[in-house]
């Protein structure tokens, strides 16, 4: 075999490869254009905390495998994360500012990897909320740092305060 074959063979491959991602990508995003990421901030949002990190991926919850293809939420990139009653607000560089309501937020915790991220324990902080009445989605942050006031730690604690908190009867509030 000459050097020419080889490396159109290669080249070949490569393309294939590539196509390969680009139908698979281009499925997906089609599977989930009917889920919409809410992206109405409410008159007068002030944010009671203020973060910033990386926005890693959404996922089906407890699918951290299964990425969902959300607008506004289909590529990584820096975050601003803030926090106040009304709820938790990702401003993703290059994208619509995505606004998760306190009401359709369904938990908040610690993860060790997601799909295309492996982090040392409990290096991510997975925000698990409603983006409609059937889907439940984890959307992950990673914290950058460890500045004051901008840890993952103060983040879990700053959404736990406005987690819906469930009545006598069972019902969140």
């Amino acid at each position: 075999m000459t050097l020419g074959a080889a490396m159109a063979i290669i080249i070949g491959f490569g393309v294939l490869v590539l196509v390969g991602i680009a139908w698979g990508w281009s499925r997906r995003v089609r599977r989930d254009r009917g889920l919409v990421a809410p992206t109405d901030v409410p008159e007068g949002f002030v944010a009671e905390a203020s973060f910033s990190g990386f926005y890693v991926a959404t996922t089906r919850h407890e699918k951290p495998l299964d990425r969902l293809a959300i607008r506004h939420l289909r590529y990584r990139g820096r975050v601003g994360i803030e926090v106040s009653s009304a709820g938790v607000l990702l401003a993703i560089t290059g994208e619509a500012p995505v606004f998760v309501a306190a009401s359709r937020i369904v938990g908040v915790d610690r993860a060790t990897w997601t799909i295309d991220r492996v982090v040392e324990r409990d290096g991510l902080v997975r925000l698990a909320w409603r983006v409609d009445a059937e889907t439940i989605a984890d959307s992950y942050v990673r914290m950058t740092g460890d500045a004051p006031g901008n840890t993952s730690g103060e983040l879990l604690a700053a959404v736990t305060r406005i987690l819906p908190q469930p009545t006598p009867t069972g019902k969140a509030e």
